[in-house]
């Protein structure tokens, strides 16, 4: 560095500026500082100037500020991140010094000849700017989070929705026993959804096998109320719409006495004691009978003593 370095006039013109800025030899000493640093860093200048060293300041060092010195020797004009720092603990300036977030440029300061006279040092505070990027991190962390637990419920609610549809076909199931017969059984306690969900399956049902009768089941059914009765009439309306004969089955005593003290009018419905009534009744309409046919070995003894008649004959 130039040795004839006019450090009063530099002084002036530091003073007059309105940012922090500082000025260091090489080796890191720190020879000038300005009042807006002073007021910056609540340091005053006699504690600092040929007191503070950089290049052996701890904080500094972790910052490369070492290298970042050869850098500037050379020309260059180097910009750091912001960077956390805390001039209390710095000796004599526990009491009054600050602690912040600060970007630092480093520049050399040079004469006509661009020969070097000192490194300077301006700072600039981003602590506000800082606390704003962290309000916003926080915040989206907040939504990210927010977002991940509103997908997680999302996903919870249609694997309930799945398992809910999957009991719901399983306690309803529907069947084709025959070509153009359905069976389906209803069991457990009804509500308005659940029975418009079998009655919206039992349609859809019909329409897609083509179904001529229908035998419903309620032998599973607990409990006959007026609800139930009256989505029993609903149902066999809507199966004749369609073209679907009804035959209601499994009608035990205690809910025969229940529908008829409801005073539930089944007119015109099919009712029968059990399911096998049901399916017989299904297969008389379709003119189809069922015989019992000899099991294999007993057919094929009497074949044979059919066989050993006729020789002795």
């Amino acid at each position: 560095m130039n040795e004839d370095i006019n450090l009063p006039m530099m002084q002036t013109l530091l003073d007059a500026l309105p940012v922090p800025v500082q000025l260091y030899q090489p080796e890191g000493l720190m020879i000038a500082t300005n009042r807006a640093s002073e007021a910056f860093w609540g340091a005053p200048r006699d504690v600092l100037v040929g007191q503070f060293n950089m290049l052996t300041d701890s904080q500094n060092i972790e910052l490369g500020v070492p290298a970042i010195f050869e850098r500037v020797i050379q020309g260059e004009v180097v910009q750091l991140p912001p960077a956390f720092y805390d001039s209390t603990q710095l000796e004599g300036m526990e009491q009054s010094g600050s602690a912040r977030w600060v970007t630092v440029t480093y520049f050399p300061v040079t004469d006509p000849a661009g020969q070097l006279q000192a490194i300077g040092v301006m700072h600039r505070d981003v602590s506000s700017e800082m606390a704003q990027q962290a309000s916003i991190e926080v915040a989206q962390q907040e939504i990210a989070s927010q977002r991940s637990l509103i997908a997680s419920l999302e996903a919870a609610q249609r694997q309930i929705q799945e398992q809910a549809s999957i009991i719901r076909e399983l306690s309803s199931p529907i069947s084709q026993i025959w070509e153009g017969v359905l069976v389906a059984p209803v069991v457990g306690s009804l509500d308005a959804n659940r029975a418009t969900m079998i009655t919206e399956n039992l349609l859809e049902a019909i329409v897609q096998y083509q179904a001529d009768i229908v035998i419903l089941d309620i032998t599973g059914v607990p409990l006959v109320d007026t609800q139930v009765a009256s989505y029993l009439v609903t149902t066999t309306s809507a199966c004749k719409l369609l073209g679907s004969r009804v035959v209601l089955v499994g009608i035990g005593g205690e809910i025969a006495q229940t529908i008829v003290h409801l005073g539930v009018d089944l007119t015109g419905i099919i009712t029968l004691s059990d399911l096998r009534a049901g399916i017989l009744w299904a297969f008389e309409r379709l003119g189809l009978q069922v015989t019992r046919q000899l099991a294999p070995v007993a057919h094929q003894q009497r074949a044979t003593s059919a066989r050993g008649v006729a020789k002795k004959g």
